[in-house]
């Protein structure tokens, strides 16, 4: 079977995920690394010579009126200009529109001390086995892994695309004239989102997999985080970390057994700094206290 592991503290949030099938999504803002969705534009495409390709993609004059401003060096120089101004604004828009995410982080693996450390505060808390399969089958989650780099990939003028806005007075930027004029504009969108599944390469041990959800209004964008139903057949284990407490056992044992989850314990190998997984433990509760 196809597992992700999501790796928690033992709190209320953690009870209703095991208890409502509820996956909490965080606003990006409350990440905490603080170099989420980087977002870097590649301007070494954007040249006179390659005005005809670009505009191939972005269709934003017909190929007669760019022909017939590549006659006059002045206007050609006025018109690549006010391309620039008219992309600039756009890139600068959708850097803010980057911000407007929701993000559910997800683990390939079960036994990484770091994250047992880090995320689930030093084995006190668990970690959830979910099947994936039945997280793919919900049609507001789309799973991705995410994509561990040095540097950052910058973003292409191939990955924009142009929207026009018929809208009642909306401006268009004029090429030619190098300033807004009143009448139907060209906004912009992306139809490419690598940015947001791009972390550094000291992330990698998190073998991360996320759920990315986007605001449907300003209003949502100012909540802390979004809660998405699952339902009670997406977690199939629960890993406890061997630092639980009695009481936060006997719970989550409770709960577990009532929903007939299998029960696993995680223990710190100290022979050589590893995290070994007893499966499938018939007495959680008293486990190694």
């Amino acid at each position: 079977m196809n597992k992700l592991y999501r790796y928690r503290a033992f709190n209320e949030n953690t009870l209703r995920e095991l208890i409502e099938g509820e996956l909490w999504h965080s606003h990006v803002r409350n990440l905490n690394d603080p170099f989420e969705h980087p977002f870097d534009f590649d301007w070494s495409d954007i040249t006179i010579e390659n005005l005809p390709t670009i505009n191939r993609h972005l269709k934003l004059i017909t190929n007669e009126n760019l022909i017939r401003h590549y006659f006059d060096d002045e206007s050609k120089n006025i018109f690549f200009n006010g391309f620039k101004n008219w992309l600039r604004i756009q890139i600068d828009y959708l850097k803010i529109n980057q911000e407007r995410t929701f993000i559910c982080c997800f683990s390939e693996s079960e036994n990484e001390p770091l994250m047992w450390s880090h995320y689930s505060n030093g084995m006190t808390g668990l970690c959830f086995i979910y099947n994936r399969d039945a997280l793919a089958n919900k049609k507001d989650l789309k799973l991705e892994r995410v994509i561990y780099n040095e540097s950052v990939s910058k973003m292409k003028y191939s990955d924009v695309e142009v929207i026009n806005k018929k809208l009642n007075n909306s401006s268009h930027y004029s090429f030619t004239l190098g300033k807004f004029m009143t009448s139907n504009s060209a906004g912009s969108t992306l139809n490419n989102f690598n940015f947001l599944y791009q972390k550094h390469n000291r992330w990698k041990y998190e073998k991360e997999v996320r759920s990315i959800l986007f605001p449907e209004s300003n209003e949502e964008n100012l909540k802390t985080g979004v809660i998405e139903k699952v339902g009670d057949n997406a977690v199939i284990g629960v890993i406890i970390g061997s630092k639980m407490n009695k009481v936060n056992r006997k719970i989550i044992s409770t709960l577990c057994k009532e929903r007939n989850i299998p029960i696993h314990i995680a223990i710190p190998n100290k022979n050589n700094y590893s995290v070994d997984i007893v499966y499938d433990v018939h007495d959680p509760i008293n486990y190694m206290l």
